[in-house]
Formats: structure tokens, sequence, C-alpha cells
């Protein structure tokens, strides 16, 4: 006789469990084994960052004596647990870079060679994932930094004249029945307010220029009937205010030893107190004058200089227009194009007046000073940028001012080391 036996459902309870565990471990590999990779990927992101600016930093520097930028990117990498070992990372350094947006040479928005690009690959080994088959996953991140080098460049975008008082009326005064003529340069006016370019000229001022009258302000004030049909570049307003005070970087640093001493007619640079030049002065030796009192000239006044910069330390300067004055900057050295400089701590009056043989070459930058400058007539233009607080162009004089950057003095523009992407 013969038993059967009846079916039972414990070995579908096995297979259950172990679907269940596998489920388990695979939602065990998306929580672990996620945050593994979602903690390397900002590990490696922080590692590359900070790789490219050591790169774009060392670029900057160019220092001989250390390593080569881009093993120095490499380098801050390994630091970071990112060494290029080929199996659980890949460090690749490039300039310019070899993807996105500043890999592009011929963009003219930028220069490419100025972009360090860090690349990391890593790969994180798994856990629990590797139930379901998965070893290991793979981050891979990137960081752009830009290394730009410093340099030189023109003053205020290389404008003629240039106001900088940020909300006054009449930063830049043009008046009086001259004729200004400017070429290969401008006007700028910082202020915001519509009255901060003003020109008054009932009387004949016209005004002709190859450059633009450019403003912060929108508008801008007119009295009388100026002529100014032959401003070539136009009037602009709304431009991009510049900073003020202006930056310590843009401001030069100059010290004088010693003290300057008279011989004759002829003068010796250094320190001077009191008014300037002293009596019978006519010509002044190269070099860096720093004055603490008045640069005055009389009518009858000449004075001839060649490679000079005068630091008003102090004091107004007071030139009568009978005066006959030839001065320029030095054309090499520590200020090259910097003929007249005054600080900020020089609130003082700049007057400026010449007859028809006077010529100036070079820099007046005065940025906290108000600045009048009258002209020197038609015979010989001024190869100067002046720029003040204020500009007031003034009187009966014909200005006529040509701008050459090679004749002024240029800003030292610092390094500049920052993430792009």
């Amino acid at each position: 006789m013969k038993t059967l036996k009846l079916s039972t459902e414990r070995g579908q309870a096995l297979v259950l469990i172990a679907l269940a565990a596998i489920g388990l471990f695979a939602m065990a590999g998306l929580a672990i084994d996620g945050s593994a990779k979602f903690s390397d990927r900002r590990h490696a992101q922080n590692a590359a960052d900070t790789a490219a600016l050591a790169g774009a930093l060392a670029r900057i520097k160019n220092d001989p004596s250390q390593p080569a930028w881009n093993i120095i990117a490499l380098n801050r990498a390994g630091d970071n647990g990112y060494d290029d070992n080929l199996v659980t990372n890949t460090v690749q350094v490039y300039n310019p870079p070899h993807s996105g947006i500043y890999s592009n040479c011929s963009d003219t928005r930028f220069d490419c060679n100025d972009y360090v690009q860090v690349t990391i690959i890593s790969h994180v080994k798994t856990y629990f994932a590797r139930v379901i088959g998965i070893n290991e996953t793979i981050n891979t991140v990137e960081s752009i930094a830009k290394a730009r080098q410093g340099y030189q460049g023109q003053l205020y975008g290389g404008a003629s004249f240039v106001g900088l008082a940020p909300d006054q009326c009449k930063t830049i005064w043009l008046s009086g029945s001259s004729q200004i003529d400017i070429t290969g340069g401008g006007i700028f006016s910082n202020s915001s307010l519509d009255c901060g370019v003003t020109m008054q000229g009932s009387h004949g001022l016209n005004i002709d220029m190859d450059g633009a009258i450019d403003m912060v302000a929108t508008g801008y004030n007119t009295n009388g009937n100026p002529g100014t049909s032959n401003i070539a570049g136009g009037l602009h307003g709304g431009e991009t205010p510049y900073d003020y005070p202006p930056s310590d970087d843009m401001l030069p640093s100059i010290s004088c030893t010693g003290s300057a001493t008279k011989s004759g007619s002829t003068m010796t640079p250094g320190n001077w107190s009191g008014t300037f030049p002293p009596s019978g002065v006519t010509t002044l030796n190269a070099g860096t004058y720093c004055i603490n009192g008045d640069f005055k000239l009389g009518a009858q006044d000449t004075l001839s200089a060649t490679d000079v910069t005068i630091y008003m330390v102090s004091g107004s300067i007071d030139w009568n227009g009978g005066a006959q004055v030839n001065l320029s900057a030095p054309t090499s050295g520590d200020f090259p194009g910097l003929l007249i400089y005054a600080p900020m701590s020089n609130t003082n009056t700049m007057q400026f007046n010449g007859n028809g043989s006077s010529t100036l070459k070079g820099t007046i930058f005065m940025p906290a000073a108000p600045i009048v400058y009258n002209g020197t007539g038609n015979l010989n233009p001024s190869y100067v940028q002046i720029i003040g607080y204020t500009i007031e162009l003034t009187g009966s004089n014909s200005t006529n001012v040509v701008y050459q950057d090679p004749d002024n003095w240029d800003e030292n523009i610092p390094g500049q080391a920052g993430l792009a992407q």
C-alpha cells in the first residue's frame, strides 16, 4: 500500500528570503556606497579647486626656484589624496583647458592661455553594491582657475582729462572763449550728477576732439551755445563709475632721499620745503622732487626740465599765464611717464597757465585736488594726461592736448587668480 506525500511551501520561503536579502543589500549599497560616492565627489571637487588655484598662482608668480606650475598643481591634488596613481585616481592638468568654454582660443572675449584646468577621475570601491555586480563607482570632476599675469595698463582707459569726483557738479567744467583741441583721447566724468559735466560757451567755446566725452551720469548741462559738433566720439552717459578713492594699486609710492639743492640757476632733486622753485632757478636736473610748499611761477619766469617727477606732498600750484614752462616726465626708472603727482592728502587747487611756447609731457595725477587748466596756446601742444578731483578747462588761451600712452604713466595691474568654473 502506497502513501501519498502532500507538498509544502517551505522551499519557497528560502527563495523569498534570498530575494529579500538581495534587495536589502541593494538598498544598503544605495545608502552606504552611494554616500561614499557622494562624499568622494565632494572631496575630489575640493581637491580639483585647490589644485587649479595652486597652478594658477604658480603661473602668476613664475618663480624659477619652485617646481613648474603643473607639478605644483599635481602636488596639491596629491596632498588632498589624489596622487595620480592611475589605479584609484587620475589627475590631469591643462593649460589652456581641453574642454569647456575657456578651451576655445578663437573666442576674443578672453585669452584661453589665462586658464588652468584640473580634472580628477576617482574610482571608489563598493561594499554592499557588489552583490548586484557593481564593484566600483567613478567620479569625474573638473575645475578651471584664471591665472592672469600682472601687467601695466593705461590710467582710466587713456582719457586725456579725468574728473574723479563721484557726486560733484562741474566735475568736468568746460568754459571760456577758447578752442579745446584734444587728440588721441577723450574726457571722462566720474560724477553721477547730471551737472557733473557742464559746458559754458556763450562767447565762443569750441571743442574739437577725436575721442568722446564719457560720463557716469545720464545727462549733462550746457549754458549758452558751446560748440560740440566736432566731438567725433560723441557724448555718452551711463558709463561704469570708477572707484573713489582710487585703490592703493593705482597710487604711486614716492619718497625722496636727501635735500634738493640750488646751484646758480640749476636745482638738483630731493626734498624741498617752501616755495618751489627757489628764486633764480630756471632748470631742474633729472630726478624726483618732493615738495612741501607751493609751486609758483610768475609772469616772467621760465622753467625747463627733462626726466623729472614732481611730488606735491603739500601745497598748491599757481603758474602765471606769462610763464614759459617746458617739463617732461622720465621715460624709464621707477616712475616712467609720471610728471606731477599729489597724494590723496593734498586737496589744494592746482592751476596751470602757460604761454604759447610752453609744453608739458607726462601724466599729471592729483586724485583729490581741483585742477584748473587754462591752456598753453596753439603753438606747442602738451602731451599729457590730466587726472584730478575736478577738472576746469577755461580761459581764453587755446588748449591743445595730445594723448599718447608711451608719454604717460601706466598703473600696475596685479596678477589675478581665482576660480572661473
